[in-house]
């Protein structure tokens, strides 16, 4: 397998993966208008929205792994200098995040299947939902979103992104910013994709 064909498999793998895993937040009670007593104690109740938004913590996790391979792909291509080191290793800490975020979010899914135990209460399963949260989407988001600028300038300057791309790249990673809404957030695999797609093998010849 050549090291384009690599680098595409990556990125489509860990944006499809990431996007189903990202989607947990609106899967799992505890947000926006999902957030009432009849929300927690239906999806608790239910064995096959349980099991569903497992799969999707499954997902998450994988996605995060697979990211870790797409950066690990580009970072190989661009200029091993100060920016990408700290661009790799804020996608590391992000990716960890993310997929640590989503274990607390289902974690009294967790507790329920693997004991036996009764539903852990709403107030209790709230917080585990919100410290998830917390984890995913402020502290994972940011640090992909400064991974995600930080590779686009880098692969801008090494002349594997066209100019605008690069740009663009920068440009969600501001958007990213706001990923504690959740929607920002989906630009994120977008860019992964893009990426993927259009990174050169090598700079254009001058």
């Amino acid at each position: 397998m050549n090291t384009r064909t690599t680098l595409r498999l990556s990125a489509v793998i860990a944006s499809v993966l990431f996007t189903i895993g990202y989607c947990v937040v609106l899967f799992v009670p505890g947000t926006g208008d999902n957030n009432k007593e009849k929300n927690f104690t239906d999806f608790y109740d239910s064995d096959g929205k349980m099991l569903v938004a497992f799969l999707m913590g499954i997902a998450l996790v994988a996605g995060a792994l697979a990211l870790v391979w797409f950066f690990n792909e580009v970072k190989s291509r661009i200029t091993d200098d100060a920016l990408s080191r700290v661009g790799y290793t804020a996608a590391v800490i992000g990716a960890s995040a993310a997929a640590i975020g989503g274990a607390i979010l289902l974690a009294p899914i967790g507790v329920q299947q693997n004991s036996d135990s009764a539903f852990v209460g709403v107030a209790v399963a709230h917080t585990l939902d919100q410290a998830g949260l917390g984890v995913m989407l402020l502290v994972g988001m940011t640090a992909l979103a400064l991974a995600t600028a930080l590779f686009s300038l880098g692969a801008k300057r090494a002349g594997l992104l066209a100019s605008w791309a690069g740009w663009a790249g920068v440009g969600v990673a501001v958007v990213m910013l706001g990923s504690y809404i959740w929607l920002p957030g989906l630009l994120f695999p977008v860019w992964v994709l893009a990426v993927g797609l259009l990174l050169r093998t090598e700079p254009p010849a001058a």
